[in-house]
């Protein structure tokens, strides 16, 4: 028995198809506010996830994903991004998600 895809909110937002990922990020919001986060999906063009503190739609950011070794498997690779948020909104105590629309991803050794 094959498994059909959901069908999409109504109200969604999103340009293209993200992909649930989970891996941790360095966010880098300004001169020194550096911050901690986990991602919740990906696309071609945009980012969300979870932090402790929100950050204002409009806000640039750039972002390295700690990617683990045993998918990168033979060289260290980090990904890095720039973008904007778009919406910030609070989900639990101390608990943000952010998602923003991407420049493009680069990978570096």
């Amino acid at each position: 028995m094959s498994r059909a895809n959901p069908p999409e909110p109504r109200n969604e937002r999103r340009e293209r198809r993200r992909f649930p990922v989970r891996l941790m990020l360095d966010v880098h919001c300004g001169k020194g506010d550096l911050r901690q986060a986990v991602s919740r999906d990906a696309s071609e063009i945009g980012i969300s996830f979870f932090c402790d503190n929100a950050i204002p739609a409009g806000s640039p950011i750039e972002f390295s994903v700690h990617v683990p070794d045993s998918i990168a498997e033979q060289e260290r690779v980090f990904v890095r991004g720039r973008g904007k948020v778009v919406r910030s909104e609070k989900q639990s105590v101390g608990r943000f998600l952010v998602a923003a629309v991407t420049d493009g991803y680069r990978f570096n050794e």
